[in-house]
């Protein structure tokens, strides 16, 4: 089995070591910076106190320097064998300066896809990451709690709908819940959390179910870094909605794609754009 495939399934995430070349990393970096020049005002009125972006949203849909990032062949194999053979597609990205301080968490809420877990994320390095700039942290096995994962779901969802008609795609409550669970789940049998330091060049993979969050960003340093939240072509991806409600039916939210280069590698999905943490 391929090294990385069998480090997913063990511990929940795997680190592609140099996946990008110099070169990738440098124009990723030059190119985030043009979209900021580009969109000055837009970016300004969106950062934090320090001066520093919080987040921008797939700029991989507007510079293909970025996107191209992800036709790493190591990390295409990967992504592509993890889905039984089925092409990756790029769904969304997130671009940062520094670190996030996210606390622990699942994405599976918000990247419900149809078959379910049939999701990576898949972190770029663009800056070295330390535990002093926020490196990523994580529960290593973490993917495994799962024995009860459903029973505790559609609870949440019936809590949540005695007062909501429907649940939204994005439900801080219910988020809550699911997350304190998860974590609870992982400390009752000995599972902890652990820093992911990483050097720049390296890819850092996620199973859906992967427990990881965000270290505090204790240092002046950047730690610039970009994820890129992947599917196979063609799948349903839904949020909370269908994540806490899963005898409903819903509408496909098929995306359409467009080419990068000779690959259709991305999805068009949202607008690119600045954001605020949460």
């Amino acid at each position: 089995m391929n090294k990385h495939i069998q480090e997913l399934h063990e511990k929940g995430f795997t680190v592609l070591r140099k996946c990008i070349s110099e070169d990738a990393r440098k124009d990723a970096l030059a190119a985030y910076d043009y979209i900021c020049a580009e969109r000055a005002a837009e970016a300004l009125a969106t950062s934090k106190a320090n001066g520093r972006n919080s987040r921008l949203v797939n700029s991989h849909l507007e510079s293909e320097k970025i996107s191209s990032l992800f036709l790493s062949k190591s990390l295409l194999d990967t992504c592509d064998t993890f889905f039984g053979g089925r092409r990756s597609a790029i769904y969304t990205s997130l671009f940062f300066e520094e670190g996030t301080k996210q606390p622990l968490h699942r994405d599976a809420p918000v990247f419900c896809t149809f078959p379910e877990n049939l999701f990576l994320g898949c972190w770029f390095a663009l800056e070295d990451s330390r535990i002093s700039n926020g490196a990523l942290m994580g529960i290593p096995a973490s993917h495994k709690i799962f024995y009860d994962e459903l029973k505790k779901r559609y609870e949440i969802g019936v809590d949540r709908l005695k007062d909501l008609p429907d649940i939204p795609y994005s439900d801080n409550v219910s988020w809550n819940q699911y997350q304190n669970y998860v974590y609870d789940s992982c400390s009752k049998i000995g599972l902890a959390c652990e820093p992911i330091e990483v050097d720049a060049c390296d890819v850092v993979v996620w199973h859906p179910l992967f427990v990881h969050g965000g270290l505090p960003h204790t240092s002046d340093a950047t730690r610039k870094s970009i994820v890129m939240h992947v599917i196979p072509e063609e799948v349903d991806v839904h949020g909370s909605y269908l994540f806490f409600s899963p005898y409903k039916t819903f509408a496909p939210r098929r995306m359409e794609f467009i080419s990068i280069g000779s690959s259709e590698r991305k999805m068009k999905t949202e607008c690119v754009h600045f954001g605020k943490d949460a």
